[in-house]
């Protein structure tokens, strides 16, 4: 597959490395909008697979949601851009996306 690269006409920011993960055990981030005030979670790189990082989260047969987050700078010259795009290359199964409480896909 072909990955987008940086050109003139555009700026790509590789948000790859530590993130904050938090299992939703009983399914409540979505209630509670933990999408504009995300809970402590615990470092874990991305991308890659929760499951292969924490053994003892794994001893216990999660199925549900995992919720990720990050801070990150966006560059000055996207100000005012009309379209920005986002490419999550390791979601598994489903994924929805929030940026600043909004959501984006």
């Amino acid at each position: 597959m072909l990955y987008p690269i940086d050109t003139p006409t555009r700026t790509r920011i590789d948000l790859s490395g530590i993130w904050q993960a938090v299992f939703d055990w009983d399914e409540k981030g979505l209630e509670e909008k933990w999408f504009e005030n995300p809970p402590q979670g615990r470092d874990i790189a991305v991308p890659a697979s929760w499951n292969d990082q924490f053994q003892d989260w794994r001893a216990h047969n999660f199925v549900g949601s995992v919720w990720y987050s990050r801070e990150f700078c966006v560059p000055a010259e996207w100000d005012g851009k009309k379209n920005v795009f986002v490419r999550v290359g390791s979601a598994m199964y489903h994924a929805t996306v929030w940026v600043n409480g909004k959501l984006v896909c």
